[in-house]
């Protein structure tokens, strides 16, 4: 049989992790629009009785296929729908919740090269084909056309000069779309950085010229809120995560090799000082996740032979407060975390379906999603 046409590949695939038709999504790719797609906001469950809940039925049938396979097969909750805050009843603001999910799948190269993990399956046809597309940075952003309309969108490459540090091919992504509900901008950002893990000075240099960018658009106009979502190749705590949640990082002595002087970054923005050996940025982000569990346990998005969390979704907040036991997140006033799916922890996985992919779990990562309330016109912040 025919392969289909890469539009109608990604209209199924875009179906199938929402759940719904295929028929309004629009997808932007190297500045192609491809085949639309509309997403419905799926009712959330509360973590407790979880188990009961979805043996029951009561949970819908869009949750992801890893979730199903521990419960049916080994009556053991992998994932599940973390509450943060109840949505509004009533409010004298226009208000719109979002769902946003970011989802590493497999492109075909890696496919080829593994293909030990795929003995349960009598076909391959895979999404992301470097040969055809040319890019080892390949990626693809959604958007619901009935919910939002688009204001820009631009292309970031990571690419600066050959021979030298930076000289990858990775990308990332910008949308800046408007809330057709609240008239609320929103900038989302895509991006997979550079795998090699001894190259943090890479990591941090990608990220830079993605943050600059991404302050450039903010700035176009009114600011806005930002989300920023992919695989960042990196781990909790580490210190391009540091870099990142923190606004700096202060660079050691000759370990942060980039030729940083072929890159142009420019941050017009009022703010403190700061020491010349400190990387800095000036967005104020937190993370959709807490990377452990309610049981101290590390959380996973890749699985295979390691197991690791390098896949995040980032979002502005108005300020973090911190004292010995916790931080306390300022959330703005137009964009709120509302829920999470959780991620599960190494345990339960070896327990029960192993490592990625397997007959349930189509790539060697899972997908992140959260939801969000956006709100137009209040001016007091919120804390969680």
């Amino acid at each position: 049989m025919d392969s289909p046409t890469v539009s109608f590949t990604l209209s199924l695939v875009a179906a199938y992790i929402f759940g719904v038709s295929e028929d309004d999504i629009v997808c932007l790719e190297d500045l192609t629009v491809i085949d639309e797609f509309e997403e419905t906001i799926m009712e959330s469950s509360q973590s407790g009785n979880v188990l009961e809940n979805l043996l029951d039925g009561e949970i819908p049938a869009t949750e992801d296929s890893l979730s199903k396979g521990t419960i049916q097969s080994y009556r053991k909750v992998s994932r599940y729908w973390e509450t943060l805050q109840a949505s509004p009843k009533s409010s004298l603001e226009k208000q719109s919740e979002i769902r946003v999910c970011s989802y590493n799948v497999l492109c075909q190269q890696t496919t080829t090269k593994t293909m030990y993990l795929y003995g349960h399956l009598k076909w391959i046809r895979c999404l992301l084909q470097e040969t055809y597309w040319g890019c080892k940075g390949w990626l693809c952003s959604f958007y619901q056309k009935t919910k939002f309309e688009v204001v820009s969108y631009r292309i970031v490459e990571y690419f600066v000069a050959p021979n030298t540090s930076m000289d990858r091919d990775q990308i990332g992504q910008i949308i800046r779309v408007r809330c057709k509900t609240t008239r609320q901008e929103l900038i989302i950002a895509n991006t997979h950085l550079i795998f090699n893990t001894g190259r943090g000075d890479i990591k941090i240099g990608q990220l830079a010229i993605l943050l600059a960018n991404i302050y450039e658009v903010m700035m176009s106009s009114s600011s806005c809120p930002l989300i920023m979502t992919g695989d960042f190749n990196m781990e909790p705590l580490s210190y391009v995560y540091t870099y990142l949640s923190e606004s700096r990082y202060l660079v050691p002595y000759l370990h942060f090799i980039l030729t940083i002087e072929r890159i142009v970054l420019v941050f017009i923005v009022p703010r403190p000082s700061v020491p010349s050996d400190y990387f800095t940025h000036p967005l104020i982000l937190t993370s959709v996740y807490h990377h452990k569990n309610s049981k101290g346990k590390i959380e996973i998005s890749t699985y295979h032979k390691d197991a690791a969390n390098p896949d995040f979704i980032f979002y502005s907040i108005q300020q973090k407060s911190r004292n010995d036991q916790d931080t306390k997140v300022y959330e703005l006033p137009n964009l709120q975390l509302l829920r999470r799916m959780s991620l599960p922890d190494l345990d339960i996985l070896q327990s029960t379906l192993g490592p990625w992919p397997n007959k349930l779990v189509p790539s060697d990562h899972i997908p992140l999603v959260a939801d969000f309330l956006i709100t137009g016109g209040k001016n007091n912040s919120t804390m969680r």
